[in-house]
This record gives structure tokens, sequence and C-alpha cells, in this order.
């Protein structure tokens, strides 16, 4: 967590989707905050319903001193309010296979390597990816290469860079690590961590208990669309996380 991060980073009350029943919870700059539960319980719409990926009915969004109108949010006004969505459907929702992973890394801070609207400043974004790639131990290290012909880590990892450059106030994440290799998998921990610790809120939705217990500041468990408990960080273990999903 940031030493020193003062304020409400991030504050919800009553998120409302097709799972999610008035849903509240709040989360201070630096924070890694888990939501776990059973199938249909709406502890997986969370990061959709926060990235306008799914319709909301009901709900108030404060992101810093910045109030967000849930019921008409949409993905690009999430990404302008500083939210910016991961989702574990990475061949169908969150990276294009067919693009390259510079094209990939590169596809929301377009117009940073933009001079005007019409000319790609391919110097500037080429040093950019380079860099990320480096920083992210992308392998092969070729941003040139198709994001479909990457193992899947390293496709998470294009994925993860994409939105760091972006520089998010809140990154919600769906199974981060889900098809993801032993190693590729501790990069992401890394990179995540790093990016809390810069101040973002971070915000993983995950049935992986332990990585849920390894990383998270405090876990949700989410059962009927509400928030029915929660585990702080003293009181994290895989083993605590799956017994609070399962005690009934």
């Amino acid at each position: 967590r940031t030493q020193g991060a003062v304020g409400v980073g991030l504050q919800v009350e009553g998120l409302t989707g097709e799972f999610a029943r008035g849903l509240s919870f709040d989360a201070s700059p630096g924070d890694v905050v888990g939501f776990v539960g059973l199938p249909g319980g709406g502890y997986d719409e969370v990061p959709y319903l926060l990235g306008g990926a799914r319709p909301c009915s009901a709900g108030k969004i404060v992101i810093g001193d910045t109030q967000v109108d849930a019921v008409r949010l949409t993905p690009a006004r999430a990404v302008r309010a500083g939210v910016a969505l991961l989702p574990a459907d990475r061949s169908g929702a969150s990276g294009a296979l067919g693009l390259n992973a510079r094209e990939n890394m590169t596809l929301p801070t377009l117009p940073d390597f933009t001079a005007g609207r019409l000319v790609l400043l391919g110097g500037r974004e080429r040093r950019t990816v380079a860099a990320e790639v480096r920083r992210f131990d992308v392998r092969p290290a070729r941003s040139d290469l198709p994001l479909g012909m990457l193992s899947g880590g390293n496709q998470q990892k294009v994925l993860l860079a994409k939105w760091v450059l972006a520089s998010p106030k809140v990154l919600a994440l769906h199974e981060p690590t889900q098809g993801v290799d032993v190693g590729a998998k501790a990069d992401v921990f890394t990179h995540l961590a790093r990016l809390a610790a810069g101040g973002a809120v971070v915000l993983i939705s995950s049935v992986e208990y332990e990585d849920l217990a390894h990383l998270c500041t405090r876990v949700h468990v989410v059962v009927d669309g509400q928030v029915a408990r929660t585990l702080e960080r003293s009181e994290l273990t895989a083993h605590a996380v799956a017994a609070a999903v399962y005690d009934r």
C-alpha cells in the first residue's frame, strides 16, 4: 500500500446490475481489493459494471473528487473517468488478436502518439513500446508479432502494459491470471502491486483464492449481489477465503 496515501480513491454505493444488488464498498489509493463468491452471486460482475461494459440500473461511483453516474456509464466514459477494465476473455473482449502487440499496447493512448489527428509519431510510439516490452518482460521481445501468436501469459503482459500506459486511477480486472503460466503470473502480480504502489486502486474479481490472499489489501465476499463479509489483510489466506465463500 502507498505510504501516506490519503482520501478515498474510490467510493461505490448501491451498485446494481444483473446480479449485483445494491453493492457498496470503498477503497483508498494503493488498495488492492478482491471480490470473490459463488457463480451467480455477483462478485464477477463488479469490474464490468465499473468499466461500463455491462449496464447498471442504479448506483453511485465517486473517483477521487468526481462523481460518475453509474446508470449512464459506458466504456468510453469509464476510461475518461480514469477506470480501466481488463476482462477475463483475452481473445474476445480484452485484446485484438489480429493486431500486433504494439498496436494493442497503444490503442487507448493513441492521441499521445499522434500530431494533430492524422500523423502517427511512429518513432515515439516504437520507443515507448520497446521500453514497456522490456519492463514487462514480454517474450519474444517483438512488438510486431500479432497478439494471437503470443502465449497467454505474454498476451496478458501486453494488455496490462496497455492500461498501465494510460495511468488509470482504477484498474478493474476479472481473473487476471487465467490461462497464465507460473512465471508470467509472478510478473502480473509484480506489475499490479507496482501500479497500486503508485496510488491507483486495483480491483480483482477472481476464484483464485491463493492469488487474492497473496495480492489483496482486503477481500469482499459477495453473496446475493451484496458484500456479505470482508476479510482484511491480517486474516487473508487461501483457506480463509475459501471458507468464507462456502460458509453458510
